[in-house]
């Protein structure tokens, strides 16, 4: 559904073609140099127990989740790079801009996002 890559480290979000709020699968996955570092979840399960999704007025929109007691979220800009941060249970936040492609967006994407329950239009 959407990518972005900070020097060697490739940052996506994967879906399965449908989606409910009971089947189909939604996972963020991290690579270094094409290696796989971060599967989240681990295992495929459907989005609705994991993520949430939002869109906002200015066209952007975001997915969220919790991993290991960090707060994740990927930003997909309407307008301007894309980015993925992270905010700790200290509250240190580390933001990563990347070349986001504005699929988030899209009414696949957001079609999707309906059908597993995470965005109520």
């Amino acid at each position: 559904l959407w990518s972005c890559g900070v020097d060697t480290r490739e940052f996506a979000l994967c879906a399965s073609h449908e989606m409910a709020p009971d089947s189909g699968h939604l996972q963020y996955r991290v690579a270094d140099s094409g290696t796989l570092v971060l599967s989240y979840p681990e295992r495929k399960q459907p989005a609705a127990r994991h993520f949430s999704f939002a869109t906002f007025p200015n066209g952007d929109a975001a997915i969220g989740f919790m991993h290991q007691g960090q707060q994740y979220t990927v930003i997909d800009r309407l307008r301007g790079e894309g980015s993925v941060t992270m905010l700790d249970e200290d509250g240190m936040t580390r933001e990563l801009d990347c070349s986001g492609n504005q699929t988030l967006q899209l009414n696949y994407t957001l079609r999707l996002m309906h059908a597993a329950g995470l965005w109520q239009h």
